[in-house]
């Protein structure tokens, strides 16, 4: 029977054509076999969709691997990605024994071995790239998701930042996406259905994924850790060795060395003097550590304020942790109580193995310059080489005028004030009697040039003296203390009177270098570049908001351990949970999360909504508010004539509506998403005309 709109058959016989068309299309779906489906090539759409989850599983890896590594493994990629559809490639299967042997030569020869963390995930990496442009079927697609979500695990093995997490955020999504694509196979599917689909299940997952990170025993200490030197990764911070130039050069770094909350009332700026490593040996241009007594040895100097604090160190890759002024006792790890920290007779802390992911601890110590020590230093902290002849003359100068080592050490203290000596990051080069060069020729330097021509004076002078290094200084935000690489000092210590005296020459030739930090004392240093002089103080809020965020992730996703989990373990009244009781819970989780998300979720796969019927229900919403109800026996096309009589102001657009959802869902049944959506994007058009509907 003809319609208003063109002789278009009634819904009731549209319908019934619709159904049998989508029962036998789905009869014909089942009767595919699995390694059928699995042999059949991938669609261009899926092809892509591939392309873009290894472009984002490599994005993380680019801050952590070499440039030349980076750029092969991603030009595979991008190369078959850009490709029109008619110039589409893969590599022959003869090329891929060469490829790979290729591969871990050049691994190789960059980091020197084969096995550990940073050669093995530069191989995976590459591989990659490469199974992605030999990709042509389904099975070999199932293979490519699964090693994207483990290159995507990998970059979690250098950094467990908020950043590392949020750029795998968009990654994991596309695995989800790359999995409902493959399984689709052939059949044609809206791009815009398998986004949304996607995205719906992925934040239902969100659930489960915080209930598991929750109830998953912890492990004490990251599987990929251990050996702190075996992969060859970058060492960040203090090292066991000061040349001249050491400190300056990390001290261009504005990276967050570690972060501090303190108990009570923080330090005064120039009380803000972290100890590292103490550097007694002395070559004649090195500074180093020397072996040391690694029993623990309090101070026995209670003169000074006593402060509590706590640090959050990142992973260093150095066996030093860092302690404010002069700690009273080796501290102790909050999330990894297993972890064996000294305090050796030179109050240095340390630890049996290197610091290979993020580390909290408590700590307390002693605001004083000076402390008494367990024993007397022992002869490595006078002077045993024959360099640097002026520097030893004039230290005897200086012996010569003061029988006192006090006023000794005070007196070469104001010859560095008194003196022309310039505070830079960018001195001139020394030779090999690198004291006398820096003291009467270049007078250009910075801490360490000061701390070590000082120390190397005092012995001259017969005053036991040794370098210490660390951070001086410190900005606080919102309640902690952020340490940067920047504040990274050199001081000294001298034995006068029986007690280890702390000397800072640095501050006599800048003083503003302690007061206000080493970013106001070298404003104006022209080693600098332009921008780092420039002061924001919009971006510079910005920035400490952004480590605020950070330091919050740091505190309860990062050092969420063991100890934390039986805490709450304890709350629900159970003291220690057996493996039985963590089955039991995630299986009841399981099963509520079923029936909230998963049974509604069945239902709506049974019975999908596509675009246009998602329009006909807002239609039919606002029209039953209006007092106008379909009824049941009522096709559609009655229904609408009958609105249009209702409300004949709105003919054009009901009309469109009802004309626009006929078709578009013939389109669609026809396989033709494409036209469906523009059928669908009619209606929405129409739809807002009608909001001012009375």
């Amino acid at each position: 029977m003809p319609t208003p709109f063109g002789g278009i058959q009634t819904d009731k016989t549209r319908f019934i054509l619709m159904l049998n068309r989508k029962a036998a299309q789905t009869a014909a779906n089942n009767s595919e076999s699995i390694a059928t489906a699995a042999s059949k090539r991938l669609t261009l759409q899926t092809q892509r969709i591939l392309g873009i989850t290894v472009l984002l599983s490599q994005l993380p890896l680019l801050l952590h691997l070499p440039l030349w590594l980076s750029l092969p493994g991603i030009g595979l990629v991008l190369a078959k990605l850009m490709a029109k559809p008619k110039d589409q490639f893969t590599i022959p299967p003869a090329l891929t024994i060469v490829f790979v042997l290729l591969c871990a030569i050049a691994v190789f020869f960059h980091y020197g071995h084969i096995f550990g963390r940073d050669p093995c995930v530069a191989f995976l990496y590459l591989l990659l790239g490469f199974k992605y442009a030999e990709t042509r079927r389904a099975y070999d697609a199932s293979l490519l998701i699964i090693l994207c979500a483990f290159l995507l695990l990998t970059q979690f093995f250098f950094r467990q930042s908020l950043f590392a997490a949020m750029l795998s955020i968009p990654a994991m999504y596309f695995v989800g996406l790359s999995l409902f694509a493959l399984q689709r196979g052939a059949i044609k599917t809206d791009t815009r259905t398998m986004v949304h689909v996607t995205a719906r299940l992925f934040l239902q997952a969100m659930p489960i994924a915080a209930l598991l990170f929750v109830v998953v025993p912890r492990i004490s200490q990251a599987p990929w850790g251990g050996n702190g030197n075996g992969d060859g990764q970058a060492q960040t911070g203090l090292s066991a060795r000061m040349s001249p130039g050491s400190i300056a050069s990390l001290s261009k770094s504005n990276e967050v060395a570690f972060r501090v909350e303190f108990k009570d009332q923080p330090p005064l700026a120039h009380e803000r003097y972290w100890r590292g490593p103490v550097l007694t040996g002395y070559d004649g241009y090195d500074w180093f550590i020397l072996p040391s007594d690694k029993r623990a040895q309090a101070s026995t100097n209670s003169n000074g304020r006593k402060i509590d604090y706590t640090v959050t160190l990142p992973a260093s890759y150095q066996p030093w942790l860092l302690s404010l002024d002069t700690p009273f006792a080796a501290p102790t790890a909050i999330n990894n109580s297993k972890l064996l920290i000294n305090l050796n007779q030179e109050l240095q802390i340390d630890t049996a193995t290197t610091i290979d992911q993020p580390l909290r601890y408590r700590a307390t110590s002693i605001l004083s310059d000076r402390f008494t020590p367990a024993m007397p230093p022992n002869t490595a902290t006078l002077l045993t080489t024959a360099t640097n002849p002026l520097a030893r003359s004039l230290a005897l100068e200086f012996r010569t005028k003061h029988a006192n080592d006090a006023a000794l050490a005070n007196d070469i203290l104001l010859w560095f004030n008194r003196e022309a000596f310039h505070y830079t990051l960018n001195p001139p080069k020394l030779g090999d009697n690198s004291i006398d060069d820096f003291i009467f020729t270049t007078r250009r330097g910075f801490c360490e040039h000061y701390a070590g021509s000082f120390v190397f004076m005092l012995r001259a002078a017969g005053i036991p003296a040794r370098v210490v290094t660390g951070y001086q200084g410190g900005e606080m935000n919102d309640g902690y203390m952020i340490v940067r690489q920047s504040d990274a000092h050199a001081w000294a210590e001298a034995y006068i009177d029986g007690q280890w005296r702390r000397y800072d020459p640095t501050a006599a030739v800048a003083p503003q270098r302690v007061e206000q930090g080493a970013s106001d004392a070298l404003r104006n240093d022209s080693s600098r570049s332009f921008l780092s002089r420039i002061e924001i103080p919009l971006l510079n809020s910005a920035k400490l908001q952004w480590d605020k965020v950070n330091f919050a992730w740091q505190k309860i996703v990062i050092d969420f351990d063991s100890t934390r989990q039986q805490a709450i373990w304890k709350k629900l009244g159970i003291e220690k949970p057996s493996g039985w009781m963590i089955v039991v819970a995630l299986i009841a989780a399981s099963a509520l999360w079923a029936l909230v998300i998963l049974k509604p979720l069945s239902e709506l796969r049974r019975n999908p909504l596509q675009p246009c019927e998602k329009h006909w229900r807002k239609l039919s919403s606002k029209l039953a508010t209006q007092g106008l109800v379909r009824e049941k026996s009522e096709s559609y096309t009655s229904f609408i004539e009958r609105a249009c009589r209702q409300w004949p102001q709105y003919q054009a657009p009901l009309r469109s509506i009802v004309e626009s959802y006929h078709n578009g869902m013939y389109a669609l049944e026809g396989g033709d998403p494409h036209h469906h959506q523009q059928m669908a994007g009619q209606m929405k058009s129409a739809l807002n005309e009608l909001k001012r509907m009375r």
